[in-house]
């Protein structure tokens, strides 16, 4: 039997079949609608800075020649490449325009699906007594081992809504989050009622001790009702009885 010959095919045929295939298109979503509902970031000026930060091929300003291309909607912005293009890179983009406007310690870059960043803010702390919002980010960023400057000593810290009072008197508020932090560190003892904010009329201001260290305590203070259970600090070894006035009564 005669062997079977191979088809010679040009080479020119060849780059036709080769280029006749589908291109893959990537498209990314950053959603910014909680910041910007709040007024408190541009989401145009985010826009820009991606148009100027992008690189494609290690190259500034290659976007449009390489098919990279970023539209505006709203309040999300929609990136849409036809060539490799990393995830990870626009989320660090994002972070670099967050710490370069401030908003890096309100703000974090949620991943909330394959293709989808969302800004969202730090977990807020509500005062539903007081019937505002308030949710200050605070930054603990003291420690007696490291210095400073290290950053893998940076932890992140909810404060209790009073603490939040206590610290806004210098010209600042926390009625509508996100607040500037004015204390950057906790002191190791905390002198309750003496740094607590004036209670309404009715009330008055509560501490008890929360945790003992090293004869170094923290007290926390609260504002409360006169003549209730709460007004009253009791020992540990007693508690408090309503009847008819509050007293301190052993286990």
């Amino acid at each position: 039997m005669a062997p079977v010959k191979n088809k010679h095919i040009p080479m020119g045929v060849r780059k036709m079949a080769g280029g006749m295939k589908n291109k893959q298109i990537l498209k990314f979503y950053i959603e910014c609608e909680t910041p910007v509902e709040d007024g408190f970031m541009n989401v145009s000026h985010f826009e820009v800075f991606l148009n100027e930060r992008i690189k494609v091929n290690g190259k500034v300003g290659q976007m449009a020649a390489n098919g990279v291309n970023i539209e505006l909607q709203k309040t999300n912005l929609i990136l849409t490449a036809e060539v490799p293009f990393s995830k990870r890179y626009l989320k660090y983009l994002t972070n670099t325009f967050l710490r370069k406007n401030s908003l890096r310690d309100w703000l974090r870059v949620v991943a909330s699906s394959k293709d989808t960043y969302e800004l969202r803010y730090f977990q807020l702390v509500p005062n539903s007594a007081r019937g505002i919002s308030l949710g200050c980010l605070y930054r603990h960023r003291c420690s007696r081992r490291r210095p400073y400057k290290n950053y893998r000593d940076v932890r992140e810290q909810i404060l209790p809504s009073w603490h939040i009072l206590r610290y806004t008197s210098n010209n600042t508020s926390c009625v509508k989050p996100p607040c500037r932090p004015l204390a950057m560190c906790l002191p190791e003892s905390i002198n309750g009622c003496k740094g607590h904010p004036k209670c309404p009329a009715g009330e008055v201001c509560v501490e008890h001790r929360t945790s003992c260290i090293n004869r170094s305590c923290k007290k926390e203070a609260k504002c409360a009702r006169e003549g209730t259970c709460e007004a009253l600090e009791c020992p540990p070894s007693q508690h408090c009885v309503a009847d008819p006035k509050p007293k301190c009564v052993k286990n």
